[in-house]
């Protein structure tokens, strides 16, 4: 995996060989703001719109910043503009490995599920416990 961003709260990474796209959160989202999410948030859209991956992995494990229902409502257009304007490659398979915190978990899945509805691409959405059942699915290992 190459390293094509990172930021205090998250690192993303891209495997050619895969078409493989990895947004990974570290410990410090306990302290992430919701301008800091937003912002992680659009690079990743634009690391998308760039590298065009057939698989995405979300490494939630540490994620620890609940999103307000405001912020998923903002989350849902992004993603939304994105399918509208066709400049994001909608037919990604997506692995999330889920967070340990409760809230941020339960916050996490309302976000991703209406942004996967918003993209018309709910059914290629799976929850896993682990980061390498995630990538075993994804790659159908």
């Amino acid at each position: 995996m190459q390293e094509i961003h990172k930021s205090p709260y998250c690192t993303i990474s891209y495997e050619a060989d895969n078409s493989l796209m990895e947004i990974s959160y570290n410990e410090s989202t306990y302290q992430m703001s919701e301008a800091a999410y937003k912002q992680d948030l659009e690079i990743y859209c634009q690391k998308l719109q760039q590298y065009q991956p057939s698989y995405t992995l979300s490494d939630m494990q540490n994620f620890q910043f609940t999103i307000a229902p405001e912020v998923q409502e903002w989350v849902n257009a992004l993603f939304g503009k994105l399918q509208a304007e066709g400049t994001m490659n909608t037919q990604v398979r997506g692995a999330i490995v889920m967070s340990a915190d409760f809230f941020a978990q339960v916050s996490l899945e309302q976000t991703l599920e209406d942004s996967q509805v918003e993209m018309g691409n709910e059914s290629s959405l799976r929850y896993f416990p682990s980061r390498q059942e995630a990538i075993d699915w994804l790659l159908q290992r």
